[in-house]
């Protein structure tokens, strides 16, 4: 992978094709890590006090694909959202996602997609600015932090740990919103505005049909009703 993005070494490309005058000086990342050793150095100092030598390229393979996963994932969010528009096009019941089965399977199906997409987005940042924790300020070239200047030195069964601490929690958490979501969708969606419920089969007895007292009519009239037995004036 090495020198392949962009595969040339300080080739000159122009930006439109057509326009030479639009050019920029696309750097290899060979290029990029023999600059860098001349500025920074070839060693460089760990936690330890240890001279390593710096190497100063990220890890292509990791940050090539983590950020086309990024974007992958994050197109079930817009597909579902233009799905959902198409589906509502209309009024009344017709105005409703629960007519598309295949929508209701696909909407269940981009619910990680969000998190798996923000996941791999971190994915490709952090290991993309390798091996910086603090990018050299291009007005002072002293201010700067690597990465194996800035690895904690806990041990690791400090940060194994925590790590299980983290990982408990957040499983209890989404063993909870796991369940707030199934009780959202059994009870399911309320009706657009402007329909009604349907009403139910069962009724409640009529007067007339009750065992006990007499048989009413109501009538209005200016004064509060008043019920008055059949047949009485």
């Amino acid at each position: 992978m090495r020198g392949r993005h962009p595969p040339d070494r300080g080739s000159v490309r122009d930006l439109v094709p057509g326009h030479p005058q639009l050019r920029c000086d696309a750097q290899g990342v060979d290029d990029l890590n023999a600059q860098y050793k001349q500025e920074f150095g070839e060693t460089a100092t760990n936690i330890h006090g240890e001279e390593v030598e710096a190497d100063y390229r990220p890890n292509l393979f990791v940050t090539y694909w983590s950020f086309r996963l990024m974007m992958g994932l994050a197109a079930f969010s817009g597909v579902l959202a233009f799905w959902a528009l198409w589906v509502t096009r209309g009024k009344g019941e017709n105005a409703r996602t629960t007519g598309s089965k295949a929508f209701q399977w696909f909407a269940v199906l981009a619910i990680p997609m969000p998190f798996l997409a923000n996941s791999a987005g971190w994915v490709f940042t952090e290991i993309g600015r390798q091996p910086w924790v603090v990018h050299p300020n291009p007005d002072d070239p002293t201010v700067r932090l690597m990465t194996l200047q800035g690895v904690s030195a806990h041990p690791s069964w400090m940060v194994l740990a925590s790590l299980v601490a983290f990982t408990l929690v957040y499983g209890v958490l989404a063993v909870i919103w796991f369940r707030m979501m199934q009780k959202a969708a059994l009870k399911g969606a309320p009706p657009p505005r402007g329909t009604r419920r349907p009403r139910s089969s069962t009724r409640p007895p009529s007067p007339s049909t009750t065992e006990k007292g007499p048989t009413c009519s109501w009538t209005p009239c200016s004064t509060p009703r008043s019920c008055r037995p059949s047949g009485s004036r």
